[in-house]
């Protein structure tokens, strides 16, 4: 299993919620900070700006431009960086159209045509995204690929607005998708970062030591072992691993093996003297002084403290 495929698969969605922006000039919208763990948006007519908190400049999209924004704080988009907001609460309470998710706004201009989606999860597992994923990724899709995220927003809209038999299973498949599109479509475009763990994979080298880490979390790995399977010198290859991922080698796999952890521990009750040896330690203690050390409780404790996470919103949801 590939690292994406095992983050997106763990994330355990709460919910999703889709919108179609037509906003004419002048236009501006501003969204709050909430509970969502990501946001994701496509511009499918038209040209607008994309303004989030921190960031120096705005930055510019146009039709056949998606961003995703990992546990965002509070952004805008606009015709122009200049144009008052008018907050995204305010405009979808004042749309008539709010039930069908379309929101119609602005001052009778061009026309701009935005897709937004955004996503809670369970912030445990979707920590492995917003520590080793940029918080803004923005890319531009081909034809293609816009019409594979087109049609699954208007799948998610269609089951969010429907609520049919089923509809809860459909919509976290297809909001699963849409995640591992987006993602998919940010690493094999340019804009991607030079470091960070999607530079390591992009990476023709450090990538072949990433995906064996990946495939054989248990084997005792060591720097020249993954050094020789990258086709590096040791110390190049350390080097570089470091300078890149921004982790070094045994760092990054301690990491992933405590991730997988964390992953069983939620899923069930295996005994913790099944799971270490799974994730790469030969006893229980080492694997509670490693999983400790990086998340800051134990294995037990962690599992209680999820198992009583859920079980409170399981009874406020009944």
């Amino acid at each position: 299993m590939d690292f994406l495929t095992s983050i997106v698969s763990g994330m355990h969605l709460r919910s999703a919620l889709y919108a179609r922006f037509e906003a004419t000039e002048p236009w501006a919208v501003r969204f709050a900070a909430g509970a969502e763990r990501a946001r994701f948006g496509l511009v499918t007519q038209g040209r607008c700006w994309l303004l989030t908190d921190g960031a120096a400049e705005p930055l510019a999209l146009r039709a056949g431009d998606c961003f995703l924004l990992l546990d965002p704080m509070s952004f805008a988009l606009s015709d122009d960086p200049r144009t008052p907001t008018r907050p995204c609460a305010e405009l979808m309470e004042a749309s008539s159209t709010r039930r069908a998710n379309v929101i119609r706004f602005g001052g009778g201009g061009t026309l701009t045509t935005l897709i937004t989606g955004w996503f809670t999860f369970d912030p445990s597992s979707s920590k492995p995204l917003t520590c080793l994923l940029p918080s803004l990724m923005h890319f531009r899709v081909e034809d293609e690929r816009t019409s594979a995220l087109q049609a699954t927003l208007d799948l998610l809209t269609l089951e969010t607005a429907e609520n049919g038999l089923g509809g809860e299973l459909v919509v976290r498949s297809l909001a699963d998708l849409l995640f591992v599109q987006a993602v998919r479509s940010y690493m094999a475009s340019a804009n991607h970062s030079q470091n960070g763990l999607l530079a390591g994979l992009a990476d023709p080298w450090l990538s072949r030591a990433i995906h064996a880490m990946h495939a054989e979390v248990a084997r005792r790995w060591t720097v020249g072992s993954l050094a020789a399977v990258s086709g590096m010198s040791r110390s190049a290859f350390a080097q570089h691993f470091r300078q890149t991922v921004g982790q070094t080698p045994l760092d990054y796999l301690t990491w992933w093996r405590i991730h997988l952890a964390m992953r069983l521990l939620r899923q069930g009750s295996q005994p913790l003297s099944g799971i270490a040896p799974t994730v790469g330690y030969e006893t229980d203690s080492a694997f509670g002084k490693a999983f400790r050390r990086t998340t800051g409780m134990t294995p037990s404790a962690y599992r209680r403290s999820h198992q009583q996470t859920w079980a409170i919103i399981g009874h406020a949801g009944g």
